[in-house]
């Protein structure tokens, strides 16, 4: 061995001339000790190994060191030179690896099979000119050799190269006359030439892998030894069946890797169906679902024409307000061991109609009744009656309440009240007076509260000043100048967003974000800012928990009950008193499994709240905190002492902490949760 490699080290830079490399007349012309193969390898039969190799090398106009070999007969010198063998080598030039992989394209259906090869398929090379080959395939059936044309100006195949094949394969028994008339005819079709004769130990050997999750079947597939005969498709299937495959076997695959010798290479033989999740329902709404595309159009003096804002959306009779795409079921799937993969249903939307508004009779669609503004409260669509009050809200008109939306051109004057089922719209301010809607309430004037107003709206806060009032918005409070002393509790932000945007006195308090220019004054004014909590939503969390301990308890002790009723029945008849009892108990039981199911699906759904609350909360101001402000970030607290420029606070770690001040975002460009 060291001499071999000694040798194959002073080869590392032999040379070789231009013709030596001519593939086309190479066989051709070789010598009686150096046979050819159909794919372009030769076999050198010389004493020793070196000259072997020594001889392939000059054949294939290669160096030694690119030279792929396999010792296909040992050399033996025999005793005093009787019974010596040659050494008989299969040579070939080293095959570039990017070639190979191209070689095994063909045994998969998709890359996706064998993620780990990289195939260049953008390039497909076909040549032009192609010597014609010879191929012997021994199956069950017999002895087969194939001869192919040539292309272009490639060099027809030769009975010198079969005869090299025949030898290779070690097969003596065969129709000369049948070789002959089909190196002559030269057609691409099998011939039988001979019979086959049972060898198994020389047989094609097949090997099958099921994937973990039974989706696939992978086959690989060794090549016959000397006479032995090639597999069929029938013999994969088999091998398949074996291993439980029964679905999804893909013959055409099987075939591909048999007729084009893809031997030693996982090739996939069978492909399970996933299973086609049905899709969820959609639903199309044909008016905004919220006030989110309202955008504050400012002046060059800084002011806002909120005349612009057009909060209103007006419906009439007739029109489709919105339309559902059912979901679907899907469909299921199939494990290649034949195991049914159930498909899961998409999610169904209810598809709901309010007051004034008709849902079709295939559910599929929701019309309005009348003319009016489109809402959409508690999941379900209604048109709502504009009620307009030209004026102000005096002694003329009296209190309000109605169940839609109210515009009032002038202002709330002290001591009166609106209350609104939809959207409040107040041209001018409001003055100490109450105000309520299940909408948006937009003030486009400001408050004057004298500490007694107070403005609750389930949705948004819309105002250019609030002085000295309470206030309480679903969503979000926009001001456009000041807060002053007041109360202000939002469900999402408040947002001072003017050239003054001060928040002076007072306590504010947000759920996710509070941001301003100022907050505080210059004289120390007591001003409280806090945000990441929801008190209603703990209180909620906290009687739906006890609610849920209660339950467990009375279950606790009918379980009891019903175990000792069954028992007795058990060990014979139950008086009649008894068994109605067993059913009562059973009954009411089953009804506390269902509230349960209810309770806790809502406690999740408040954690599932709560959590992302704890995960927000700053507390913003683009200019000045000033000293007298108290900062509250969730659970931790900060008394301001000095001033504080262009900050942003937050909580990390159980402390407030202050970074670079952080712009809010649009109106028009956060979604709705």
């Amino acid at each position: 061995m060291d001499r071999l490699k000694e040798m194959l080290a002073q080869d590392g830079n032999k040379k070789v001339s231009a013709n030596q490399s001519d593939d086309k007349g190479l066989l051709s012309n070789a010598p009686r000790d150096v046979y050819g193969t159909s794919d372009g390898r030769i076999v050198v039969i010389s004493k020793t190994l070196k000259k072997a190799l020594e001889r392939g090398s000059d054949v294939l106009g290669e160096s030694i060191m690119n030279l792929d070999y396999e010792i296909i007969q040992h050399g033996s010198k025999g005793i005093l030179g009787i019974g010596s063998k040659p050494f008989k080598l299969l040579i070939g030039k080293a095959v570039n690896p990017i070639v190979q992989m191209n070689q095994f394209e063909g045994a998969s259906t998709g890359e996706e099979e064998f993620p780990g090869f990289a195939h260049p398929k953008d390039i497909e090379y076909e040549p032009v000119d192609k010597n014609g080959e010879v191929k012997v395939v021994v199956r069950k059936s017999g002895i087969f050799i194939i001869v192919s044309p040539p292309k272009g100006s490639g060099i027809p195949a030769t009975q010198e190269q079969l005869n090299s094949e025949l030898f290779m394969k070690n097969i003596s028994n065969y129709d000369r006359s049948l070789i002959e008339q089909a190196i002559s005819e030269k057609t691409g079709e099998q011939v039988k030439i001979g019979n086959w004769q049972p060898h198994e130990e020389y047989d094609s050997k097949v090997s099958i892998e099921v994937t973990p999750d039974e989706m696939k079947a992978f086959a690989v597939v060794t090549a016959p030894l000397k006479f032995g005969r090639v597999l069929e498709v029938e013999d994969i299937i088999s091998h398949l069946e074996l291993k439980g495959v029964k679905y999804g076997i893909l013959e055409d695959s099987i075939r591909n890797m048999l007729d084009n010798g893809i031997y030693n290479t996982p090739t996939i033989v069978g492909k399970g169906k996933p299973a086609d999740n049905g899709k969820d329902a959609v639903i199309t709404y044909n008016f905004r679902l919220n006030k989110e595309d309202v955008h504050f159009e400012e002046e060059e003096d800084g002011t806002v024409d909120y005349r612009k804002l057009d909060l209103v959306q007006n419906v009439v009779v007739g029109q489709i307000l919105a339309t559902k795409e059912p979901s679907t079921m899907g469909s299921p799937g199939r494990t290649i061991t034949n195991k049914r993969l159930e498909a899961k249903p998409g999610n169904n939307i209810p598809l709901l109609a309010g007051k004034n508004a008709q849902l079709s009779e295939d559910g599929l669609e929701v019309v309005s009744e009348i003319n009016g503004q489109v809402v959409f409260l508690n999941q379900k669509i209604s048109v709502e009656p504009v009620y307009e009050v030209h004026g102000d809200v005096s002694l003329e008109t009296g209190n309000i309440v109605f169940l839609g939306t109210v515009i009032i051109t002038g202002s709330i004057e002290d001591g009166f009240s609106v209350k609104a089922a939809g959207n409040v719209e107040i041209r001018g301010s409001v003055g100490k007076a109450n105000v309520e809607a299940e909408g948006d309430i937009h003030i486009k004037q400001g408050v004057l509260g004298k500490d007694a107003a107070e403005i609750k709206a389930g949705g948004d806060i819309i105002a250019k000043f609030i002085e000295h009032a309470k206030i309480s918005a679903g969503r979000d409070v926009l001001v456009y100048e000041a807060i002053m002393h007041s109360r202000v509790d939002a469900g999402r932000r408040v947002l001072c967003i003017g050239k003054r945007a001060m928040v002076v006195g007072g306590k504010i308090r947000a759920r996710e974000e509070v941001n301003a220019k100022e907050i505080g004054s210059k004289v120390s004014t007591e001003t409280i800012v806090e945000v990441g909590i929801d008190p209603k939503s703990r209180e909620r969390l906290n009687f739906l928990e006890e609610e849920k301990r209660e339950a467990f308890d009375e279950q606790k002790k009918l379980s009891k009950d019903i175990i000792t009723l069954k028992n007795i029945k058990g060990t014979g008849s139950l008086p009649e008193e008894k068994e109605k009892m067993l059913e009562k108990y059973i009954a009411t039981n089953s009804l506390i499994n269902k509230k349960l199911e209810e309770v806790n699906e809502e406690i999740n759904e408040i954690r599932s709240y709560l959590n992302v609350i704890e995960s927000k909360g700053r507390i913003c101001a683009s200019k000045m905190v000033h000293p007298g402000a108290r900062i509250v970030v969730k659970n931790a607290t900060l008394d301001v002492k000095d001033n504080f420029k262009f900050v942003t606070f937050v909580q990390e770690a159980g402390n407030i902490k202050v970074n670079p001040y952080e712009e809010y975002e649009e109106i028009g460009k956060i979604a709705r949760r």
